[in-house]
């Protein structure tokens, strides 16, 4: 663990490399407004942490996230309350969920609703007060932990992809169990960097495989053959077959912040998940979720999220529905994917607010953030 309170060695270093790309004079200006964001603020950030991952490498994609980041912060800074986040910007797990609230904040901001954080106090409340012409509601945000396991494999990953992308490399793969000890992850991590490199070099695929715990595809960016091998990652989690009831009980522990006398409100829950698990929650839970649903009358509807980044992106927002219930993907930000399943409440008729607010995301954000000067 290290803690980062002076950034002029990363402003240094891109300073001598934006150039050699066609956004980086305008990246490197993103990079500054965040940096000054995060000392204004007088925020000590605590390595591991996504933000420093963005900050130590410079190539174009990077270069784009970076520019759409920034133009999302000063987007921020239009919503009452936002301010209160900032302080949960150190730590990676802290700063993890600051972005729900952010992405949940600005999904509605974009959608032409005023949105207004709501104070912390010392009695449970929602984050977010979202008001219409007409309507106002509450959102609550909130997550479910991975397991342990989890997050150990989301970490190895994220390492590795980030390896890769230096590297100018692509990387994709399937981990069945990783209930090993932190000496042997290390040594695989190792391995696999170093079949990146081999393959980087002699500008072949390679496979890398342990059988019974992972298979990985390593391949030169431009290597064309098998595309869906890349950029795709599967983590067959066994505990993944009790979230359904790990979502009941996060829906009965948030009911004093969701049902609030008459109060319209809305519950959403990040979690870390496969696309085959939320896909199977879509297809197969409808009629569970309705049931407590329907004993909640005030309450829109209720939406599980899961937010992945450096992972393949849909240009276009992707919507399919299913009775009451929407898959719903879309991009956030470039080399993101953001895939929510909402589920609204089959007798409440004013869920289509809600429902606009992720729809319409992707396109009104892409709008606005045109419009946005980071030097102003």
């Amino acid at each position: 663990m290290i803690i980062i309170s002076n950034f002029q060695n990363l402003i240094e270093f891109h300073k001598k490399t934006y150039f050699n790309h066609p956004y980086g004079k305008e990246g490197f200006e993103a990079l500054n407004f965040i940096v000054n964001l995060i000392e204004k603020n007088k925020i000590k950030i605590v390595t591991p942490h996504p933000l420093i991952n963005h900050f130590m490498v410079a190539y174009e994609m990077n270069y784009l996230w970076l520019i759409q980041h920034a133009k999302k912060l000063i987007l921020l800074t239009k919503i009452s309350g936002s301010e209160k986040l900032y302080k949960q910007f150190g730590h990676q797990n802290e700063y993890t969920k600051s972005l729900y609230e952010i992405e949940t904040a600005l999904k509605a901001l974009t959608n032409n609703l005023d949105v207004k954080f709501i104070p912390t106090t010392n009695t449970r409340t929602p984050d977010l007060l979202i008001k219409n012409e007409q309507k106002e509601f509450y959102i609550e945000i909130t997550s479910i932990n991975p397991q342990k396991e989890f997050q150990i494999v989301n970490d190895f990953y994220f390492d590795l992809l980030n390896f890769s992308f230096i590297n100018k490399m692509k990387i994709g793969g399937t981990i069945v169990s990783f209930n090993l000890p932190k000496k042997r992850i290390e040594e695989i991590t190792n391995e696999i960097k170093r079949k990146i490199i081999e393959s980087k070099n002699s500008l072949k695929y390679i496979e890398y495989n342990l059988p019974g715990i992972m298979t990985f595809h390593i391949a030169p960016r431009d290597y064309i053959s098998n595309e869906k091998k890349f950029y795709q990652f599967e983590f067959v989690h066994k505990d993944e077959k009790t979230l359904i009831n790990r979502i009941y009980e996060k829906i009965l522990n948030k009911l004093d912040q969701i049902v609030i006398d008459d109060h319209l409100s809305a519950l959403i829950i990040y979690v870390s998940i496969e696309d085959s698990t939320l896909d199977d929650l879509f297809r197969n839970h409808l009629h569970r979720i309705n049931g407590i649903l329907k004993t909640l009358p005030s309450v829109l509807g209720t939406a599980i999220a899961s937010l992945r980044t450096y992972s393949d992106y849909p240009k276009e927002t992707q919507v399919e529905r299913n009775d009451n219930a929407i898959l719903i993907s879309l991009s956030p930000n470039i080399q993101e994917n953001e895939k929510i399943l909402l589920w609204k409440n089959p007798i409440n008729d004013d869920s289509k607010e809600i429902e606009s607010m992720f729809t319409k995301y992707q396109e009104n954000l892409k709008n606005i953030v045109k419009t946005i000067d980071i030097n102003k």
